[in-house]
């Protein structure tokens, strides 16, 4: 089994908010514990349907049958990138007619994404191996659960 992990899980089907904590993989179990200890997400191994590591990123999907609902979790090995270009600060004088934004444009939805694309690609150069990693062991283990009757 791996060493436990420092991860950021995001519940696609119920937030884009990540939440940062430990992930763990046990003998029937993956295992998720909240960094501030309010709580987790445990996974049993049976329940897994596919595990896929987001290409050029470091990030994999576990996607799961539980209780007959799809679902599906990402698990970041860096922290996830904003989903949303900066809106404009609080405070900040609304644009004018005459004077404009009065400021730096706020980044495009399109400059956002290249830009999490980009920051994605390079903390893959680093982390990419070790998701790759996970991911084999994740799918060892649901095969050696099933195996053992789960």
């Amino acid at each position: 089994m791996p060493e436990p992990l420092v991860v950021w899980m995001v519940e696609l089907e119920r937030s884009p908010d990540d939440i940062e904590g430990t992930l763990t993989l046990e003998e029937r179990a993956l295992r998720f514990e909240r960094d501030d200890g309010s709580g987790g997400r445990t996974i049993d191994l049976t329940d897994i349907t596919k595990v896929k590591r987001v290409v050029g990123s470091p990030v994999f999907l576990v996607h799961t049958l539980e209780e007959g609902v799809k679902r599906a979790t990402a698990f970041y090995l860096s922290k996830p990138p904003p989903l949303a270009p900066a809106g404009p600060q609080t405070g900040e004088a609304p644009p004018t007619l005459i004077f404009g934004n009065r400021g730096p444009k706020p980044a495009s939805k399109r400059k956002q994404r290249r830009a999490n694309a980009s920051y994605l690609a390079n903390a893959s150069t680093e982390l990419g191996p070790t998701a790759k990693a996970w991911m084999l062991e994740i799918r060892a283990a649901v095969a050696a659960a099933r195996e053992t009757g789960g």
